[in-house]
């Protein structure tokens, strides 16, 4: 009916690494989630994420965990 949507996405872009002073690196995040609508305006979502962060051919992994309200118009 619409009201849980499961969902994929992938998120890249620069991220601050500060673990021994503050370098830019590329960050590669595949994700996946789940979107649970209450009614046709209001919900909750929720997803985990695994951060690769790459630099200079070192590579560090994360783990990422969001939950969030949705408000549709």
């Amino acid at each position: 009916d619409g009201r849980v949507v499961p969902f994929a996405r992938v998120l890249t872009g620069m991220g601050l690494f500060s673990d021994l002073g503050s370098e830019s690196v590329w960050v590669f995040t595949p994700e996946a989630g789940v979107k649970f609508m209450a009614n046709d305006r209001v919900g909750v979502q929720t997803s985990v994420g695994f951060p690769i962060l790459m630099d200079d051919g070192e590579s560090a992994n994360g783990f990422r965990f969001f939950a969030g309200i949705v408000i549709r118009k």
